[in-house]
């Protein structure tokens, strides 16, 4: 079998190093190449092992990218395509990154490397779909979008890109859109490692509004397996929705971890709501699950693997 070769944009950054991660297990002989601008979360050093050719570089800089597109003249059996800036606070204070991250980026290398992919795999979240009500039915991949916040919206607008490009230029792509990912080695900006932080610290723990709002959680390797599943099994020019089944509201998850930690509630600080605060998400994975074992959450398997992520947590 000849030795396959995979991109990974965004390979140093959280979701991507679970990626990679797994990818070298499933595939161990397999070229694979990072593509990464090395940026806020991304950690270089946690794919040294894996054997990559890292490759530091910002996708919006066409220029720079073209030069790249011309180097690469190995046939590419997959382009997985996950760098963006996924912040929805830093949206809010620097919308403009996000832009020539999230669109831009996308655009220059779906086009930049068109014709040397066989398939072109762009990782998406359950933000396009905009808010729920906690008593709305599950979002399905047919459902219209309807972003909130310049994060969501950039991640909308580069899905409708791909989308486009198979649809007009016959490009060999597909969409997947996922729950909240949590795991080793996510960024101190999120959610979970701000509770942990601040948890093992006794300061106190933001919680935006009444911490009612709602979301959907995977560890970041299911998600990242499925990508992998959907990589060798999906639908040329579909979208799925990657989801565990499991919601919880963020207050009840401050507590579960404060509880992991043996800390007090009292740390618990409710503090003034973030600007378009979306209620509730949940993904309706149905769709998925009829061609790949994606696992389902339920409190046991949810706290399991959010104890292991604080055991990891640095």
């Amino acid at each position: 079998m000849a030795k396959m070769t995979f991109i990974v944009t965004g390979g140093a950054g959280f979701i991507g190093r679970h990626l990679v991660k797994n990818l070298r297990n499933r595939y161990p002989d397999s070229h694979i190449i990072v593509i990464d601008k090395l940026g806020i979360g991304s950690d270089k050093k946690s794919i040294q092992s894996y054997d990559v050719e890292l490759l530091q570089l910002d996708l919006s800089d066409r220029q720079l990218l073209g030069l790249l597109c011309t180097t690469i003249t190995e046939q590419v059996d997959c382009v997985f395509h996950l760098a963006a800036e996924s912040h929805v606070d830093r949206s809010i204070s620097s919308p403009s990154c996000f832009v020539d991250s999230n669109v831009t980026g996308t655009f220059n290398i779906l086009f930049g490397l068109q014709n040397k992919y066989k398939k072109f795999v762009h990782v998406s979240t359950d933000e396009v779909y905009g808010s729920l009500n906690t008593d709305s039915d599950a979002s399905k991949e047919t459902d219209a979008l309807n972003p909130s916040s310049i994060y969501s919206s950039t991640k909308a607008s580069s899905d409708l890109i791909v989308l486009a490009s198979y649809h007009t230029n016959k490009f060999p792509v597909l969409v997947t859109r996922c729950c909240n990912n949590y795991g080793q080695g996510q960024n101190d900006e999120k959610f979970i490692p701000t509770i942990i932080r601040n948890a093992r610290k006794n300061n106190p723990i933001p919680v935006y509004g009444d911490g009612k709002n709602i979301r959907e959680w995977i560890s970041a390797d299911d998600h990242t397996i499925a990508i992998m599943d959907l990589y060798e099994k999906g639908q040329i020019g579909e979208i799925y929705n990657i989801g565990s089944d499991y919601r919880i509201d963020n207050l009840k998850l401050v507590r579960n971890i404060l509880s992991i930690l043996n800390k007090s509630e009292n740390l618990i600080s409710f503090v003034e709501d973030r600007p378009g605060h979306d209620i509730c998400y949940k993904l309706d994975s149905s769709k998925i699950r009829n061609i790949i074992n994606l696992p389902k959450y339920d409190d046991q398997k949810f706290l399991e693997l959010l104890e292991h992520t604080i055991d990891k947590y640095i």
